[in-house]
């Protein structure tokens, strides 16, 4: 095998030829499944594809979201809440054991998850003392 060397993609050129080298690797092999070339092209093009996802890992929004709305559930309707908490919980434990994120990132997102839920409800907003649907005030779903 030749010298590898790491460059920056400076232009159309290296870009294609960045392209083509899975291509160049292991055109060989029959069981080469190849990407498609235009799904690369548009992966790394910034134009089209301002919002990846390189980078923004930490902390975990999917942990810190769904910990969040789970949290929310549980002040608010517990029946939900006690469906969607440990939903919540093993969606966080599954990001780490699907290589998704480290665990730190989890815990971070989980930390952020209770800065919210803390200074939500010490901004007043708990839900659990404002519901306004009839039947939930009545206590029929609690």
């Amino acid at each position: 095998m030749g010298r590898v060397e790491i460059a920056p993609v400076a232009g159309r050129r290296d870009l294609e030829a960045f392209v083509a080298l899975p291509y160049e690797l292991h055109g060989h092999d029959p069981c080469f499944t190849p990407p498609l070339r235009r799904d690369v092209r548009a992966q790394l093009d910034p134009a089209r594809n301002a919002c990846s996802a390189w980078g923004t890992a930490f902390p975990s929004s999917h942990v810190a979201a769904a910990l969040v709305a789970a949290g929310c559930a549980w002040r608010a309707l517990r029946p939900l809440g006690m469906t969607l908490v440990p939903l919540a919980l093993l969606m966080s434990l599954a990001t780490v054991y699907g290589q998704f994120h480290y665990a730190v990132d989890a815990l971070a997102g989980a930390a952020l998850a209770a800065v919210v839920l803390f200074a939500g409800r010490r901004a007043g907003y708990d839900a659990g003392s404002q519901v306004s649907d009839p039947i939930l005030a009545h206590g029929a779903l609690r």
